[in-house]
């Protein structure tokens, strides 16, 4: 999985390629349930599948990677999802997806308490405020919806449309998050991005899903 980020000077905007690590080996595991999403990596890209599992793998940003970029971007599919179909109102009991590529910022406030292993990831210099997930969803794209998440509600639920080929999507994560949270102008400028999450789960809805998530990157 390769990523390039891009960071603002004073006097212009500067390609800065970082690469993050191909080995779900040096991603943070993060299980949710005792049995994490199984994940098959090549130099590109990474199969990921759950059997009533939930979980992922945190990548923290180190400078000059975290904090302003401005657009993520990657390629996906769905060979399988889970049995259920999360609709909007979302609630807990259909809250699965097949894959989820999620967004982690800080503005020095700590507004989520989060799996120990995240925290111990991110590391006490950076309290987690919010997460925006990109969730592969089932529905067509004029029924996805970006929601608080039933669980808590400093993470935002976005849907998008999947099918069984794969897709390129690109989104703008703060874009996303202050329409998502209504952030002001002042804590807007006191937002960063330290690490990127990418989740799956099956657990709610005790099945399987099968997903591939390739060209992962941020500029």
């Amino acid at each position: 999985m390769v990523c390039y980020f891009s960071m603002k000077t004073k006097l212009s905007r500067l390609l800065v390629a970082v690469m993050l690590p191909t080995s779900v080996g040096q991603w943070t595991p993060i299980p949710i349930k005792s049995t994490l999403p199984k994940v098959v990596g090549t130099d590109s890209s990474w199969q990921v599948t759950t059997n009533n599992s939930a979980g992922g793998f945190f990548y923290k940003l180190t400078a000059p990677a975290e904090g302003d970029f401005s657009k993520i971007s990657w390629k996906w599919r769905v060979d399988k999802f889970p049995t259920v179909t999360p609709k909007a109102p979302f609630t807990k009991d259909t809250d699965d997806y097949a894959l989820r590529v999620g967004v982690v910022f800080s503005n020095h406030k700590k507004n989520i308490k989060l799996h120990s292993e995240i925290e111990k990831a991110v590391g006490s210099e950076a309290k987690v405020s919010y997460v925006v997930f990109y969730n592969a969803s089932s529905l067509a794209s004029s029924e996805c919806v970006c929601e608080k998440s039933p669980y808590n509600d400093y993470i935002l639920n976005c849907q998008i449309p999947v099918q069984k080929e794969f897709s390129n999507v690109e989104r703008s994560p703060v874009v996303d998050l202050i329409k998502g949270f209504k952030v002001g102008a002042e804590e807007s400028k006191k937002i960063r991005v330290v690490g990127i999450w990418i989740f799956a789960d099956s657990d709610n809805s005790h099945s399987e899903s099968e997903a591939y998530l390739a060209n992962l990157r941020v500029e």
